[in-house]
């Protein structure tokens, strides 16, 4: 469900600039295509485009039109644009250092923006390794009013306890509770860069960095 939550959050308003990363090429261009589709205007800019392509997608993104950008790690260097009011990691990064220089693209200058993860239950270990090095912990909340399935949310900060698969020709004994269930985490989970105390708010989705 990310790019549903990510099309709920951008319909909120409130974006005037938007960058999202991608893990993939093709991952760039598949969002970006989904987003049309949703009625939202939006460029992709990745190693796989030109460099004619890439300028001229970074300068619309620069003079506002389209609001929506999403790109690559390997791109994400040469973005320099002031007044990004909201990054956005659909995919988590592979390391801390490159969730610090992803978020480093908003509240640039003394100004205020929003750095908002998509971290989906494979991605756990990520948000975990990320805590460690920055030495705090993320708020993570749910988008007010979204359709999250009905499984449980676990808490991101537990450590996950993955089972050993069986052996060919048996069966696991034992009933399987809540804990079996620790790696569902719902693919909408949100997780925040916070600017004040860690706490639960409701009606929002992203902090200020």
């Amino acid at each position: 469900q990310k790019t549903e939550l990510l099309v709920r959050l951008l319909e909120r308003g409130g974006h005037s600039r938007t960058l999202i990363f991608t893990r993939t090429k093709h991952g760039a261009d598949r969002l970006h295509r989904q987003l049309e589709k949703h009625g939202l205007e939006s460029a992709a800019i990745h190693g796989g485009r030109s460099q004619a392509q890439r300028q001229r997608a970074l300068a619309g993104f620069k003079a506002g039109r389209p609001r929506v950008l999403v790109a690559t790690d390997v791109v994400a260097r040469g973005i320099d644009v002031d007044d990004i009011s909201h990054v956005v990691n659909y995919d988590m990064p592979n390391t801390a250092e490159e969730y610090v220089h992803r978020i480093g693209r908003t509240a640039r200058a003394g100004a205020y923006g929003s750095a908002v993860s998509f971290v989906a239950a494979e991605e756990l270990e990520c948000l975990t390794e990320i805590e460690r090095v920055l030495g705090t912990k993320l708020v993570c909340l749910d988008l007010e009013g979204f359709p999250y399935g009905e499984r449980v949310l676990p808490d991101p900060h537990r450590e996950l306890r993955r089972p050993r698969p069986p052996l060919p020709g048996t069966r696991r004994a034992g009933r399987r509770g809540a804990r079996g269930r620790a790696g569902q985490a719902h693919p909408g989970r949100a997780a925040q860069t916070p600017a004040a105390p860690s706490r639960r708010r409701k009606g929002g989705c992203a902090n200020r960095t």
